[in-house]
């Protein structure tokens, strides 16, 4: 089995190049006599250039650097070619490690886009909504923007509305997104939800969740807007999207 650290190739060690004496030396400097390898911190000096095996200038690690820095730094975005990782042995616990991290929880923040208010119309009318980052509110508007360079997955929405007279509540929420720059009452719908209750009292409700367990996402530079319609407009109206940007 071979195996690609950080973008570099890997090969069959049938066809393995001179970088190979540097590979072996790096297994073995990081490996144990058993070939299992025990730790990813080493303390040596690693002298072969990877592409010519020609020796380079010493070059000392220090204790507690990990194999992708060690990759990184020894090569200078050369191509090395890895040998096979030794196989562990399963259910004994190793005292190292290599840690990973998924791309989506890189530079993570926990996002929500929030409204609680009274219908603004009975006509279609987008909403001023509020998003939050990691707890700290933006500026309400009516179309609010994924952060430069990130991406926002959502992962639930929730919708609802009350009655604030004597009278069946009932209203439309639409979410807009518009690909390419600001979200407006005629952009795309890529969400409708229908609520409404039959009982004609004040504080009646009706409200759904819907989740997205694989997430549902809007990337940058795009723009959501939310527009609502209502029967009155002392029906109270209340919009979560909830979720996180990476």
């Amino acid at each position: 089995m071979t195996q690609a650290v950080e973008g570099y190739i890997a090969v069959p060690p049938d066809s393995l190049e001179p970088g190979a004496k540097f590979v072996r030396q790096f297994i073995y400097l990081i490996g144990q006599p058993n070939g299992i390898m025990q730790s990813v911190c080493v303390e040596g000096i690693i002298t072969c250039d990877p592409a010519t095996g020609n020796p380079l200038k010493p070059i000392t690690y220090a204790q507690g650097e990990s194999i992708v820095k060690l990759l990184k730094r020894n090569t200078e975005d050369r191509k090395v070619i890895i040998d096979r990782l030794p196989a562990l042995v399963k259910g004994i616990q190793y005292p190292n490690g290599i840690t990973t991290q998924n791309l989506k929880d890189a530079g993570r923040q926990r996002v929500s886009i929030v409204f609680q208010a009274v219908a603004p119309a009975v006509a279609d009318t987008l909403l001023s909504i509020i998003k939050k980052i990691d707890g700290v509110a933006l500026a309400a508007s009516t179309t609010i923007p994924v952060t430069n360079n990130k991406t926002l997955r959502i992962e639930s929405m929730t919708f609802s509305v009350k009655a604030g007279a004597a009278a069946a509540a009932f209203a439309t929420f639409t979410l807009r997104i518009n690909p390419t720059g600001v979200a407006l009452i005629g952009t795309q719908s890529e969400l409708r939800v229908d609520l409404g209750n039959t009982a004609a009292t004040i504080g009646a409700a009706d409200k759904i969740t819907i989740p997205f367990p694989d997430g549902f996402e809007v990337k940058s530079p795009q723009q959501i807007g939310i527009s609502a319609a209502a029967q009155a407009i002392t029906n109270v109206l209340s919009v979560s999207l909830n979720g996180f940007e990476y």
